[in-house]
């Protein structure tokens, strides 16, 4: 084969034809970049076209293919055969024959792809007969899917029009309902992987349901059943692929933003793929204000260019949803256009008013012209919430049609019966829908990787002879809920205008995953399944709620007046003026105002306080007054925070949760713990303790002994009794006795200066239900020993969420030859360090992960392992994701007075890699102890609370010193 002599200095020699493309391609990413996104995708797509035909004809004209080559046909596939190629889109072409393939089609396929390969472009191919594609597409409907689009590039159209022909008769006559079952089955799939993009914060622009693949199905349900546009106007028509087309751009300003292929809209490219599609102010000259609270005069660029690229990516992101929204509807109402249920039975209320018809694609008006009046569209809500019915797409369509109109707009927020319509929908509105997220309040496993399901269908064994079915197949789509459809048509923020300016407000931080409105929907389709909840104990206490329309109201309400920094207050006051507007009675105003006004109150208190405190689920007590109003504010706590996302809630935070509420609620119903009933406690766990000690092991070791046990609690603090259970405390006795062993042995090896410095011991044990682990570290007391241990943990990505540092006084008991226990340890205090991690990640061998950890510690104690060095090159690797929160102030607060015992210290930062292990080394050097930590992350940001006092065992109260550590604090949070 011959190639053109111009290459590169260092590539491959590329013929003229890989040349111009390339030039080609380079002119038109720069052409996008100045704004010509629109026309990217098919003037790409033209560029290779002409490259395929240039190439053949280059070969042809060097003799590189032989002259009787039997009649082929050169087709694009997939996007590329729709014309839509981004930057980074995959090339999809095919070659066809009509007979067996010559033996010249390796030369040909050589000829057109190589150039392709060395060009770095991703390449799919295949070449094949007409009956083996044929054949292909009958057994996989992907292979189906792309042959849908297929399209001539080159050779003889005749090959392709016997193609289509046979493909017409052969296959799509008998593929259209495998088809609508592959469908709704490949939906599901989607929405587990990928969301409901019209909701997300960080939306999926290819896969994500309402993106680019729902107007591909679109386009496939009409091509197989055309009678599915029936119900689409041609105003429906330019609609969607207006939509279409942004979302195209969309992807191909990311494509060009990442240099890579990518289809996940991160925050880091919002302001740039924002600023590529027009969206002013996506431009930031600096970084918003990140300096400490105690600075003053912190730089601003001219016109905050913070904030103004927040309203920027915050109007793109509300228009990309609103287009993903339409096309998502569409997507749906086309599927039941083209298989409408076979038996439908009409299954509105009794009370449904006259003018509203079910049918067989939804809800919908007996006449839509004229439009429809306000009070009839809401009825309609209603009676489709209430039947469990979708609303059709021509309702949908006249809602819209009305909401545009100013004087009916104006109407909807004054109509009659608003208040008893949204409570009856918000009662029915938890069922499961497409676009709601896979629930984390009800148990059901997060979705897994392509890469973790593929391997695991690798290495699956085979069918067990009597084992049960996979479940079948999805047979009817999980379609929009009334309320659902009421945010994506805007009758919502028509019905309460307040809901309008948080309809689709961004919260820019890696915590949150919706927009505020798709996430007050969130919050109040998970309160409204609580009552039927697979938490029994959740269920139980929704349903003996006597006003549960109260708490789905304060769900709708809680976050009306974001981004306002006191959002829960400014909230409390904007509910209750919109409740009293609506005609709600004065207890529920009342309610639904507290309910607002304290909704963050448990997640903050069970994070970040010490629940083996009375006083903290005392002041929740009194907050709340009386086990009702407790009750709901656990369950709006529980349905918010579950709602945001997975960084907000897992079992660990629900275990915390449910502890401080139980214990608020112990004091509301049965009185005050009280002392004696604190030391009656403490007795009870202590005994249960000293009778586990006398039983052997589960591994089969010696019973501890009675007598060994009773030293150790005489060494333990006296909290230890209080905040751990006897179960724990063995294991602490156990772990006490390896460590008194390995203590010995090291003292008979080192010099008495040096002994025992880096002994460690592990033990790990998985918290029931929690998806975490308790970690317990003993070694001996030493300044900066939780530093060290947090560092190690962080070096090994295990992500802290508490700690509790248990101090033993004299050591661990040593027992002679005899099996008697000394009176003296000996070797100083021994530390037992007790840290509650995540579960680490799937795959590693925890056994080995637990003594990597030890002997990390060991080492870093012994000066073999510069931990701040590690940990520094850890957070500079290109593996480790940097944190996408945005920049924001650093506070520290010191309080004498919120524990008897302890001075607290509270810090909130941006998180980093390693910032917990910073933090204690700075409050070592202040010589504090720690004595517990409670660690929260959430939005990008830690909110640490530390429980510390001074190396003497004394509580801090000189405020000179707090100064110290604020500043202390504040300078290695930077």
């Amino acid at each position: 084969m011959t190639r053109e002599t111009e290459s590169e200095p260092t590539g491959p020699v590329l013929p003229s034809s890989a040349l111009t493309l390339r030039q080609g391609r380079s002119s038109l990413a720069e052409a996008a970049r100045k704004g010509d996104l629109q026309g990217y995708p098919a003037a790409a797509s033209s560029l290779m076209d002409a490259y395929f035909r240039e190439r053949l004809a280059e070969l042809s004209e060097h003799h590189d293919l032989p002259a009787d080559s039997p009649p082929y046909a050169l087709v694009a596939v997939g996007g590329y055969g729709r014309s839509e190629l981004c930057p980074a889109s995959d090339v999809d072409v095919l070659v066809l024959y009509e007979g067996a393939v010559p033996a010249s089609a390796e030369e040909l396929s050589r000829g057109l792809f190589h150039p392709l390969w060395d060009l770095g472009l991703d390449l799919g191919h295949g070449v094949r007969t007409l009956k083996d594609g044929l054949a292909l597409a009958r057994e996989d409907t992907q292979v189906l899917t792309s042959l849908l689009d297929i399209r001539l590039l080159a050779g003889d159209a005749r090959v392709l029009e016997r193609f289509r022909h046979e493909f017409s008769d052969k296959v799509l006559a008998e593929a259209a309902e495998p088809f609508g079952q592959w469908v709704l089955a490949h939906n599901v799939q989607r929405r587990a992987e990928f969301g409901d993009s019209s909701g997300l914060l960080e939306p999926e622009l290819k896969n994500g349901l309402g993106a680019l693949r729902d107007v591909h199905q679109i386009h496939w349900l009409l091509g197989l059943r055309p009678t599915v546009a029936k119900p689409f106007t041609p105003g429906d028509r330019e609609l969607l692929e207006a939509d279409y087309a942004f979302v195209l751009a969309a992807r191909t300003a990311l494509h060009l933003a990442a240099k890579r292929k990518t289809d996940r809209l991160s925050f880091d490219y919002q302001p740039q793929v924002a600023r590529a599609l027009g969206f002013a102010g996506a431009d930031p000259c600096a970084e918003p204000d990140a300096q400490p609270e105690i600075q003053s005069g912190a730089h601003v660029c001219e016109q905050d260019p913070g904030l103004a690229t927040g309203l920027a990516v915050e109007a793109f992101l509300s228009r990309l949803h609103q287009s993903m929204m339409r096309i998502r509807s569409m997507r749906q109402a086309c599927w039941l256009g083209a298989f409408p249920p076979t038996a439908h039975i009409p299954a509105l209320p009794p009370d449904t008013p006259q003018g509203i018809l079910d049918t067989p694609t939804g809800v919908a008006f007996a006449d839509e012209d004229p439009l429809p009046g306000p009070d009839l569209i809401l009825a309609l809500f209603v009676a489709a919430a209430q039947a469990a019915r979708p609303v059709a797409w021509s309702a949908l369509r006249a809602t819209r049609q009305a909401l545009a109109d100013p004087a009916l707009r104006a109407a909807f927020a004054t109509l009659p019966g608003t208040l008893a319509a949204l409570i009856a929908i918000f009662r029915v509105s938890g069922r499961d829908a497409e676009s709601s997220p896979l629930s984390l309040v009800s148990g059901k496993p997060k979705p897994q990787g392509a890469l973790v399901r593929a391997l695991k269908g690798f290495f699956a064994a085979g069918k067990v002879p009597g084992e049960a079915d996979p479940p079948p197949l999805p047979t009817t789509p999980s379609l929009s809920t009334a309320l659902q459809s009421m945010l994506d048509t805007g009758l919502l923020a028509a019905l309460v205008p307040e809901f309008g300016p948080v309809e689709h407000l961004v919260q820019f931080d890696d915590f949150h995953i919706h927009p505020v409105g798709k996430h007050t929907l969130e919050v109040v389709r998970t309160l409204a399944a609580l009552p039927e909840s697979e938490d029994a104990r959740l269920a139980e206490c929704a349903r003996s709620l006597p006003h549960y329309e109260r708490l789905l109201l304060a769900g709708f309400a809680h976050d009306l007046a974001k981004p306002d920094r006191d959002h829960s207050g400014t909230g409390a006051r904007l509910a209750a003026d919109v409740l009293r507007r609506l005609g709600a009675d004065e207890e529920t105003l009342a309610d639904v105002a507290f309910l607002v006004r304290e909704h963050l109150l448990i997640p903050k208190t069970a994070t970040r306080r010490d629940l083996a405190d009375e006083s903290v689920a005392a002041r929740l007590a009194e907050v709340c007054g009386t086990p009702e109003r407790l009750d709901m504010l656990h369950l709006l706590a529980v349905a918010d925070s579950s709602s945001t996302g997975p960084r907000a809630w897992n079992p660990w935070t629900a275990s915390l949760f449910t502890e401080l509420t139980m214990k608020a609620r112990h004091l509301l119903t049965s009185g005050p713990l009280a002392e004696p009933r604190a030391v009656e406690n403490s007795r009870k766990v202590r005994e249960a303790a000293l009778a586990l000690a006398e039983k052997p092991g589960g591994s089969g070791e010696p019973a501890l002994g009675r007598a060994y046990a009773e030293a150790c609690l005489e060494r333990m603090p006296a909290r230890a009794t209080l905040v751990l259970e006897a179960p724990t405390l063995v294991r602490h006795m156990e772990l006490a006795r390896r460590f008194r062993a390995s203590l010995d042995e090291d003292l008979v090896r080192k010099p008495s200066s040096k002994a025992g410095i880096g002994v460690v011991e592990i033990v790990a044990v998985p918290l029931p239900g929690a998806k975490a682990f308790q970690v317990s570290l003993a070694a001996l007391n030493q300044p900066g020993l939780f530093a060290v241990m947090a560092g190690v943990l962080a070096l090994h990505d295990l992500n802290i969420l508490s700690a509790e540092v248990l101090t033993w006084t004299g050591g661990p008991p040593a027992v002679d030859m005899g099996g008697n226990v000394s009176a003296n340890g000996g070797g100083g205090n021994m530390a037992l360090d007790m840290f509650v991690v995540q579960e680490p990640a799937e795959g590693l061998y925890l056994d080995d992960l637990w003594q990597r950890i030890r002997r990390a510690v060991s080492y870093a104690l012994l000066g073999k392992l510069e931990l701040e060095y590690r940990l520094e090159q850890k957070r500079i690797s290109p593996l480790t994701p940097p944190s996408r929160a945005p920049k924001a102030r650093r506070k520290v607060r010191v309080d004498f007075e919120a524990s008897d015992f302890y001075t607290l210290v509270e810090i909130a930062a941006p998180d980093r890699l390693g910032l917990l292990h910073d933090l204690a080394r700075a409050l070592a050097g202040l010589h504090l102890e720690i004595h517990l930590a409670r660690i929260a992350t959430s939005a990008g940001r830690i909110h640490d609370s530390f429980y510390v006092r001074s190396e003497g065992g004394q509580k801090l109260t000189d405020p000179a010193q707090a100064e110290e550590i604020k500043k202390a604090l504040l300078s290695v949070s930077k």
